[in-house]
């Protein structure tokens, strides 16, 4: 029974005692930082940890997300209208004309057939299939 008693009684000295210190008390250079972890306190006053280079086999799972925007829900409208830009003013312009004046521009390089993102169009073959559809789309403007 005294063996037990010193055991616990031991063992809950030990978890006190542990439970109660001082952490960063060596590390602290004023008051304020005693109690606080180390890592935090250099957290605090640098600059974010920069990633290093992730090889592709180093990566354990990974999930592509595609998200369709219908043109035919109200709210996503003015993505769509108006068609014609060429009658409204440089206020209103649908998603299709930012994307093509960014191409043009260069801001965007990579174009690409379909989503699976291997064969590349270039950009006389996209201007060649928007002046065939419905879209009017003027850069100039």
């Amino acid at each position: 029974m005294k063996n037990i008693l010193f055991f616990t009684s031991t063992l809950a000295l030990i978890v006190f005692n542990s439970a109660t210190g001082q952490s960063n008390l060596l590390n602290a250079k004023v008051p304020q930082e005693v109690g606080l972890l180390y890592e935090q306190t250099e957290a605090n006053y640098s600059n974010p940890v920069e990633y290093g280079y992730v090889d592709d086999r180093d990566v354990l799972w990974s999930k592509t997300i595609w998200e369709v925007i219908s043109l035919d829900e109200r709210v996503n409208f003015p993505m769509y209208y108006p068609i014609d830009t060429t009658v409204v003013g440089n206020e209103r312009r649908p998603l299709i004309h930012h994307l093509y004046t960014a191409i043009l521009s260069g801001d965007i390089e990579n174009i690409y057939e379909q989503d699976n993102l291997k064969d590349k169009k270039s950009v006389e073959k996209l201007k060649n299939q928007l002046d065939n559809s419905i879209i009017l789309l003027d850069p100039s403007m």
